[in-house]
C-alpha cells in the first residue's frame, strides 16, 4: 500500500508539475491602452493622469486602430473616436512582451497621428500602457501663378507721336520711327529728358527694356545716354533711379571708358552713393538692348541679354514711372520701348 501511495503521489506531483509548466506557456493576461499626454505631475509609481489631446484638432479625427504584435501574433482593435484620451481594453491576451502601435485617421482615411509603444503582459493582471501620438506631417509646395506679364507700354514712335510722355527738360524730336532726347545747361541739372507714367503707384515691379544709341555731333562727341526708372517725383524734389552709362566709345574728357553708376535720389539732385558701378561694353556708336528689371527691392541691368549687374536696396523706392535722357549737352537715340508689369 506504501509503495502504491508513493507512485501515485508522485506521479501525480510529476502531472501537476508538467501541466504547470505547459500551461504557463498559453497563461493569459489583459492590457489596458490609453491614448494621451500625460500631466506633469504622473510617476511611474501612481497612476497616469492624461489631459485632453489634440487640443483645437480633435475634430479632424475620425477612426483608429491599435495593433499589438508579438512574433508572429497580431491582434487589431478598431474603434470610432468620440473623444480623448482614448481608453482602450485587451483580453486574454498571451502573456509576454508586445509591441503595441496606435494609427489615428480622418474621414478620408488619410493617418493623421501615430504613435508606437511596449507592453509587458503578466499572468492575472491587468497591464497599462500610455501610448503619446504625434502628427503626421508632409511637405507642401505653394506656387502661385500670377498672369503676366502685362504689356503696359509698347513704343516704337513709327506714328511720329510720343504718347503718354512727358517732355521735362532739354528737346526731344522724334526722327525716322526714333526718339532723340538732346540735352541742354540748366539748373538743377543739365542734359534732356522725357518721362512716362511719373508717381504711378501701379507701376511697381516691371522690367523696362529698350534700344538705345548715342548721336553725333553733341558735345564734341561725349556721349552719356540717362534713364530713369521708378520715378516717384521730379521737380520739387526728386525721388527716382538713375542709370548713367559711359559707353567705351565716348569721348567725354575724364571718363572712365565702359564705365556705369546707378544711383537713388531722394528728395534732391544730389549725386548720391551709387548702388551699383562698374565697367560695361556698351558702344553707343551703334544700337544696344538694354533692361532694366526692378521686383521688390533687387534691381537688375542687363546690355545686350547679359547681366551687367544685381544689387538689393535696403531703403527702395517701390513705385513710379520710366524716363528716357542724356547728359549735358549730348544727344541719345531710343527705340523699342517697352514695359512689362509683373
Amino acid at each position: 500500500m506504501k509503495k502504491g501511495f508513493w507512485f501515485v503521489t508522485a506521479f501525480l506531483f510529476l502531472l501537476n508539475m508538467g501541466c504547470s509548466g505547459a500551461f504557463d506557456q498559453g497563461d493569459m493576461g489583459s492590457v489596458r491602452i490609453v491614448i494621451g499626454t500625460a500631466s506633469a505631475s504622473a510617476s511611474s509609481v501612481t497612476p497616469q493622469v492624461f489631459q485632453p489631446l489634440f487640443a483645437g484638432g480633435s475634430a479632424a479625427i475620425d477612426k483608429g486602430v491599435v495593433t499589438l504584435k508579438k512574433g508572429s501574433q497580431r491582434i487589431d482593435q478598431n474603434f470610432d473616436y468620440s473623444g480623448s484620451p482614448i481608453d482602450l481594453s485587451f483580453t486574454s491576451v498571451q502573456v509576454g512582451n508586445w509591441d503595441i502601435s496606435v494609427a489615428l485617421y480622418d474621414a478620408d482615411g488619410f493617418m493623421i497621428y501615430e504613435g508606437s509603444s511596449t507592453v509587458v503582459i503578466k499572468k492575472g493582471v491587468t497591464s497599462t500602457a500610455s501610448i503619446t501620438v504625434s502628427a503626421v506631417t508632409g511637405n507642401l509646395e505653394i506656387i502661385i501663378d500670377v498672369p503676366g506679364p502685362f504689356l503696359v507700354l509698347d513704343e516704337n514712335f513709327d506714328d511720329g507721336v510720343a504718347d503718354g510722355w512727358t517732355l521735362m527738360h532739354g528737346s526731344a524730336v522724334i526722327t525716322n520711327g526714333e526718339i532723340h532726347v538732346i540735352g541742354q545747361g540748366g539748373v538743377p541739372m543739365t542734359g534732356g529728358s522725357i518721362l512716362y507714367g511719373m508717381g504711378n503707384i501701379s507701376l511697381s515691379n516691371y522690367v523696362f527694356e529698350f534700344d538705345m544709341k548715342g548721336l553725333e555731333g553733341y558735345s564734341g562727341g561725349a556721349m552719356r545716354p540717362v534713364v530713369y526708372f521708378r520715378t516717384k517725383t521730379w521737380g520739387a524734389s526728386y525721388d527716382t533711379y538713375r542709370l548713367d552709362m559711359f559707353p567705351m566709345d565716348t569721348l567725354e574728357v575724364g571718363a572712365i571708358l565702359g564705365w556705369y553708376s546707378m544711383c537713388e535720389y531722394n528728395g534732391t539732385w544730389t549725386w548720391s552713393p551709387a548702388l551699383a558701378d562698374g565697367v560695361s561694353d556698351l558702344f553707343v556708336r551703334e544700337w544696344n538692348h538694354v533692361e532694366i528689371s526692378v521686383i521688390g527691392n533687387v534691381i537688375r541691368f542687363y546690355v545686350n541679354g547679359g547681366l551687367v549687374a544685381q544689387v538689393t536696396d535696403p531703403s527702395a523706392i517701390y513705385y513710379g514711372g520710366v524716363g528716357l535722357g542724356t547728359v549735358n549737352s549730348t544727344g541719345s537715340a531710343y527705340d523699342n520701348v517697352k514695359l512689362w508689369l509683373y
